[in-house]
C-alpha cells in the first residue's frame, strides 16, 4: 500500500521512490478511515452497536452514562456534582479489517468516546466486549451539554464504515508532528531546493493512501493503530537513531521519534476550530481500567 502511494508521486525517479518508501516505512502505522454511510439508519433494528459518529450510544445494559467533575477554573469547585459527558462516537472493532494485526487495539469489542470541555477530565474512552443483544440505546441525562450550543454537530447519527489504510506519523490534518517526520520534511526540502516541498510531498502521499482505502464518498475521521517505534528493531529511523533487536525501551518518550501520547481517534469537519483528537499512551499496549481505556487525552485543535 505504501509503495503504491509513493509510485503515484510525479517528478521522482524510480530509485528516489524506492528510497523514499524505505524511509517512510518507519513513520507509518495501521489506521482505519471512517467514511459516511448514507443508506443506513443507525436506529433501525439490527443496527444496534454499529460504528457511528454522533447520535445516541449503544451501551451495555448495566452501564450508567459517564460523568466527570466541573473544572475549578471554569467556575466550579471540587464539591460540585459531577456532570454528564456528551457522546461523540462509538467504534465496533469487529468492523475494522485487520485490527488484530495492528497489535495494539483490542481485536473485538467496542470503543465509546465522550467529551465535555467544561469538566475535568474533559473526556472518557470506554471499552467493552459484549454481545450485541446485551446493548441498549442509552438516552442522555438532562444535564448533557446541548450539542448544537456546544458547536458539536452530532445530534444526528452518522453511521460510518471502517477502511484499512496507513497513517503517516504527522498527518497534516491533525497537527501532530514527530521529530522523525519533521526531519524527513527538512531533508526533502533540501533535496528539492524549496521550503515546504517535503510537507507537500508527504501530504500528497497521505492523500493517496486515503484514496486507496476510500474509493468514493466523503470520510470523517481516522482510527489509529499502534505507532511504529523509534527506532524499529534491528533497523534505523530517518532521525538517524538505530538499535539492536534486544534494545530495551526503544519506544519510550525519550526517543526522538516518539511522544508519550499518540493519536487514537481524530474526527474532522464537526468543529470550526479543527479536528477533535483523542490520544492514548503510545509506549504501552492500552490498559483497560475497569471499563475505561486508560491513559488517554482529548482536545480540539
Amino acid at each position: 500500500m505504501l509503495a503504491a502511494a509513493v509510485r503515484e508521486v510525479v517528478g521522482m525517479s524510480d530509485a528516489d521512490r524506492d528510497e523514499l518508501t524505505d524511509m517512510l516505512r518507519a513513520l507509518v502505522r495501521p489506521a482505519w478511515v471512517l467514511s459516511a454511510v448514507d443508506d443506513r439508519d443507525a436506529g433501525e433494528p439490527g443496527e444496534i452497536g454499529r460504528s457511528r459518529i454522533g447520535g445516541l450510544p449503544d451501551l451495555p445494559r448495566d452501564w450508567r452514562w459517564p460523568t466527570a467533575r466541573p473544572q475549578p477554573d471554569a467556575g466550579g469547585s471540587a464539591d460540585d456534582a459531577e456532570v454528564s459527558l456528551a457522546f461523540i462516537a462509538q467504534i465496533d472493532l469487529a468492523e475494522a479489517p485487520g485490527v488484530a494485526d495492528a497489535g495494539w487495539l483490542p481485536s473485538s469489542g467496542r470503543l465509546w468516546f465522550f467529551h465535555n470541555g467544561e469538566s475535568e477530565p474533559n473526556h472518557v474512552v470506554l471499552y467493552a466486549d459484549v454481545p450485541r443483544h446485551e446493548l441498549r440505546t442509552a438516552r442522555p441525562p438532562a444535564d448533557v451539554l446541548d450539542l448544537v450550543d456546544a458547536c458539536f454537530l452530532l445530534d444526528e447519527p452518522h453511521p460510518v464504515d471502517l477502511h484499512r489504510t496507513l497513517f503517516l506519523t504527522a498527518d497534516y490534518q491533525t497537527g501532530w508532528h514527530s521529530q522523525g517526520f519533521e526531519a524527513l520534511e527538512d531533508a526533502l526540502d533540501e533535496r528539492f531546493g524549496e521550503d515546504g516541498a517535503g510537507y507537500d510531498l508527504l501530504a500528497e502521499i497521505q492523500d493517496h493512501l486515503i484514496a486507496a482505502a476510500v474509493t468514493e464518498g466523503p470520510w470523517d475521521g481516522m482510527l489509529m493503530g499502534r505507532p511504529t517505534p523509534c527506532p524499529p528493531p534491528e533497523g534505523s529511523c530517518p532521525c538517524g537513531r538505530s538499535a539492536p533487536a534486544d534494545a530495551p525501551g526503544y519506544n519510550d518518550v525519550s526517543g526522538p521519534c516518539s511522544w508519550a501520547n499518540d493519536s487514537l481517534l481524530a474526527l474532522y469537519g464537526y468543529w470550526g476550530d479543527g479536528p477533535l483528537v483523542y490520544t492514548a499512551d503510545a509506549n504501552v499496549a492500552p490498559r483497560i481500567d475497569g471499563r475505561r481505556f486508560a491513559a488517554t487525552e482529548a482536545w480540539i485543535y
